[in-house]
């Protein structure tokens, strides 16, 4: 039997966008950048160990990119931005492989738009550091491929890991910010809420340590989409800005509840246990007394 969720996770699921504004449903290529998908399961595992993290390096030179790219995915927004990894030809695969074995990562595209993005995505993160005290960019592992009651599709981030930038001579790192990678909440409640679609096991699979299990929780996803028509899971993996209006908020309640319930009144809150003021001033003045 599913366990009954808490009054905070309630309080966090109130505070969602579901909009299409929201990027965590509807992923803008114009506030992420998307990688050469390949070896995700080490990507995966090495973002979590590498004190240096991941260099961001352009699409490789040493061949000819267009044939090498292969394609494009079909039928999503914004699809002459979505590369289908899994085109990449041979060569440009284990080149790539080898590169990322070395801790270093491909965009798809050349060294000017990829640095012009990268500092985009900096700028940007830095402005709402500076601004809310938080940082909302994350690496993504999968993308959703879903779609609306009216036939529209959209994209939309599975797994998040929060990440930061390191700048330092010109080159642009990315690594791990020691927070928990985390699933799509937004995702996953308003699939529950508009279509009623729930992924059993997945929480499971998502911890803090390098052992993601990236296949496993694809195949959960896939199972539950067989009977959804135009839906899938993209394995691909971008580096991007994720947030929505409500964010801080949200961002609070879900990374510090336990600091919020050391209050007495939030702790009455949660628990459902509310002492009336007089009681509770009572309870004090005992206390102090003793």
């Amino acid at each position: 039997e599913t366990p009954k969720p808490t009054k905070q996770v309630l309080w966090e699921r109130k505070l969602l966008d579901f909009t299409m504004r929201n990027t965590l449903l509807n992923a803008k290529m114009s506030s992420a950048i998307q990688l050469m998908s390949v070896s995700l399961k080490e990507v995966a595992s090495k973002i979590f160990t590498l004190s240096r993290g991941f260099r961001i390096d352009e699409a490789p030179n040493s061949l000819e990119l267009a044939p090498a790219l292969g394609g494009v995915f079909s039928g999503v927004p914004d699809a002459s931005l979505i590369f289908d990894s899994a085109a990449l030809d041979l060569d440009m695969i284990n080149l790539v492989k080898d590169d990322v074995k070395s801790a270093r990562l491909h965009s798809y595209y050349g060294d000017k738009e990829t640095t012009a993005i990268l500092k985009k995505l900096r700028r940007s993160t830095r402005t709402m550091m500076e601004e809310n005290g938080v940082s909302s960019l994350y690496m993504t592992f999968g993308l959703m491929q879903w779609v609306d009651e009216c036939g529209m599709p959209f994209l939309a981030p599975i797994l998040l890991v929060p990440v930061e930038f390191v700048y330092k001579n010109q080159v642009y790192n990315v690594k791990w910010r020691g927070e928990d990678p985390m699933l799509n909440v937004t995702l996953f409640e308003y699939l529950k809420q508009t279509f009623e679609i729930e992924f059993e096991g997945l929480e499971e699979l998502v911890c803090s340590d390098s052992n993601l299990d990236l296949q496993r929780i694809f195949s959960i996803i896939r199972e539950g989409l067989l009977k959804k028509p135009n839906w899938n899971v993209l394995e691909e993996c971008l580096i991007g800005v994720f947030s929505f209006s409500k964010f801080v908020m949200w961002n609070d309640i879900h990374s510090h509840g336990d600091k919020m319930q050391q209050s007495p009144i939030i702790d009455a809150l949660v628990e459902g246990d509310i002492i009336p003021l007089q009681e509770e001033a009572n309870i004090k003045l005992d206390q102090d007394t003793k």
